[in-house]
């Protein structure tokens, strides 16, 4: 098949990444400054062409946004680049993108880091014009999987979702037009949406209706989706779905008040009975007869739906600007008092939902994995790994610290450039492992991830 042309602006930025390439070691081996030939690392594998079926992870979406500079550091444009396959055609949209959450705005950009504020940049606008044939890049973001059979724009999207006009125009779905490609090598990541924009609601029904996906339609619909791209090649990578509980979206703002100046938790004293540990009765005096007081120093919960907030509820990173306008924040202490929306905090009965689905969904992708003999790239682990601790790429610390911890993005669930480097690596290695490869991991070091420089 031969190549299709592209625009301008994407050959611009095919260019920008190949010099990026080439400037941060990839096609380099990472002990020494040899170049090595790609073609006699790789085993079976065949990178000729790579395409990728997904969601927002799939399509490089970073800062809560689609825009060109995360787009080219995508994950299937690092592996192609760094396997040596055909430059990835995908639908770039200019700085400073289009927002993910369907306003007309674009990324998220860091204002101030303690407290937290953060501002929406103007939108952006497609750099490629719909091209009459498919994208190699194939990442929807939002894509759902209970839709992933069925859904070719908007308007056959069980949620309306506009990024399917941008990335599948109307020209079939996902199966039929990676058919249309004959890729060699397809990266399927799908299926962190139908938890994590369950997730981003809240948990409320009205805007996330039909979310997490059931179990059992997530795994029907997902063998259906991989049995119809096996009949069009056999290699084929799968991802495992990461727990959004353990990303910055639900980490980030905790459930207590701040001070607005230090962005240091605010502390009250604490009037209250002294209770018998024993009989769980207040101790009287044995003088007087009057109950025993003590003082002690406590943090202030934030207000959410139901009242104060319990120890284990989440606060979502979209709660910032109803915090910053009060809502949310006792009056005692210089809020309005109004309670938090059910939008803006995952209850504890939410969270067992997510749990529930999470493993689900995980158990259907190993089965199906170890059943057709396919690589498995355990995104879950790496998550759960940057949210206990830490992990050295490339000898920089990354973890799931709000902004400063580079492995994820201003909207707190999707990765940094550089995020999307750590995971590509784990792809090399999944690949290495199925198909007695040898391929070196690509360098991380150099690839962006957030940047402070320019914070007061």
């Amino acid at each position: 098949m031969s190549r299709k042309p592209s625009s301008r602006a994407a050959r611009a930025l095919t260019a920008g990444l190949l010099a990026w390439a080439a400037a941060t070691g990839v096609g380099c081996r990472l002990d020494e400054s040899i170049p090595f030939r790609v073609e006699d690392r790789l085993g079976a594998i065949d990178p000729r062409r790579i395409v990728a079926i997904g969601d927002d992870f799939v399509a490089g979406a970073a800062d809560g946004a689609l825009y060109a500079d995360a787009q080219t550091l995508s994950l299937p444009a690092l592996l192609a680049a760094h396997l040596g396959g055909e430059p990835i055609f995908q639908p770039l949209v200019s700085e400073p993108g289009l927002s993910l959450d369907g306003t007309d705005a674009g990324r998220l950009r860091l204002v101030a880091l303690r407290p937290i504020e953060l501002v929406r940049e103007e939108a952006g606008t497609p750099l490629v014009p719909s091209p009459g044939q498919p994208f190699d890049n194939l990442g929807v973001p939002g894509a759902l999987v209970s839709e992933a059979l069925v859904a070719e724009s908007s308007a056959t999207s069980s949620l309306g979702n506009p990024f399917y006009d941008l990335v599948l125009g109307g020209r079939g779905t996902f199966a039929e037009q990676a058919a249309e490609l004959d890729p060699t090598l397809v990266l399927l990541w799908i299926g962190t949406s139908d938890v994590l924009r369950f997730v981003a609601a809240g948990g409320d029904g009205d805007l996330a209706p039909g979310l997490p996906t059931p179990v059992g339609t997530f795994a029907n619909t997902y063998e259906a989706l991989l049995d119809a791209v096996l009949a069009i090649t056999d290699q084929v990578v799968l991802f495992t779905i990461p727990d959004p509980r353990s990303m910055p979206i639900t980490r980030a703002v905790p459930g207590i008040v701040l001070d607005p100046d230090t962005g240091l938790p605010v502390i009250i004293t604490v009037i209250e009975p002294v209770i018998d540990p024993i009989t769980g009765e207040p101790v009287l005096d044995p003088v007087t007869g009057d109950t025993l007081l003590a003082q002690r120093q406590s943090t202030v919960p934030l207000i959410g739906p139901a009242g104060p907030l319990a120890p284990g509820d989440l606060v979502l990173l979209d709660a910032l600007p109803l915090l910053e306008d009060g809502i949310g924040i006792p009056a005692f202490v210089g809020g309005t008092g109004e309670l938090l929306p059910d939008r803006a905090v995952l209850d504890a009965a939410e969270q067992i939902d997510v749990g529930a689905a999470v493993a689900g969904y995980n158990q259907a992708i190993a089965a199906l994995a170890a059943d057709r003999d396919l690589p498995l790239v355990d995104v879950h682990a790496l998550v759960e790994t940057l949210a206990d601790g830490e992990l050295i790429s490339d000898g920089v610390l990354l973890d799931a610290d709000y902004a400063v911890g580079q492995a994820f993005s201003l909207d707190g669930a999707s990765f940094t450039p550089k995020g999307y480097g750590v995971v590509a690596n784990l792809v090399i290695d999944a690949l290495d492992l199925r198909y007695r490869a040898d391929v070196p991991h690509l360098r991380t070091a150099n690839l962006p991830g957030n940047s402070l420089l320019d914070l007061p």
